[in-house]
């Protein structure tokens, strides 16, 4: 779970747990049957099969833990014959008239010079939407001021996904833009009401089949190229 968001998500997965698995059968006891059974009533539920690979990576975990810390005993699972495919990685990324599109459209069309900013900073950085905009949702974990060196054309992530702080450089197109909104403190990024702001401007931009991650994946690609 070093990777879930919150206390909240991972109770979630572990209750999943709980619900569906005969909790009475003992760690090294468990047998394919037992996680098979998990599966159809997960299944009963809606979940989908990553979904279902998710909970059963948390099992897996646990076990693994108690192994590793308390010297307990692993049941005898063949756990990759257990999982479901998982999806098909996702490829999509913008090309350039597109790009120019969104950045058009946000500034121009919809009046909204932040999202530009926003969209020009997670194609050029390629950091996640975590890392730019927090929790946009509850308006917390915005990237701050005081991580942004203009001076320098540095942004300072003190901890990333993998648990290790990131320097990125910020391009002179991107450093004009935060030139003009630049503060002393606070958020960088004005994420007000993002979610309707993001779907309405893929949808004036008449941008297909786009996700907010899929920036990142423009990123990466661009720097192969």
């Amino acid at each position: 779970a070093q990777h879930t968001p919150s206390a909240d998500a991972i109770w979630s997965n572990i209750e999943n747990l709980n619900r569906n698995l005969d909790c009475s059968v003992m760690m090294d006891e468990l047998t394919a049957v037992h996680l098979l059974d998990f599966r159809a009533k997960r299944r009963g539920e809606g979940a989908s099969g990553p979904t279902i690979n998710r909970d059963m990576a948390y099992l897996k975990a646990a076990i693994n833990h108690a192994a590793n810390l308390h010297k307990k005993d692993r049941p005898d699972v063949n756990w990759k014959s257990l999982s479901y495919a998982e999806n098909p990685a996702r490829i999509r990324f913008l090309s350039a008239e597109e790009y120019a599109r969104l950045l058009d459209t946000a500034e121009h069309q919809l009046d909204d010079p932040q999202m530009a900013t926003i969209i020009m900073a997670a194609v050029t950085t390629g950091l996640r939407k975590s890392n730019l905009l927090g929790k946009t949702d509850r308006r917390e974990g915005c990237m701050q001021w005081h991580q942004v060196d203009l001076a320098g054309a540095t942004i300072t992530i003190p901890r990333t996904k993998g648990r290790t702080p990131t320097v990125k450089r910020i391009v002179p197109a991107l450093r004009d833009r935060l030139l003009t909104t630049r503060k002393r403190s606070g958020d960088v990024f004005d994420t007000k009401n993002f979610k309707r702001r993001w779907h309405r401007l893929i949808k004036a931009a008449e941008i297909k089949d786009f996700v907010f991650h899929d920036l990142r994946h423009t990123f990466a690609t661009w720097a192969r190229k």
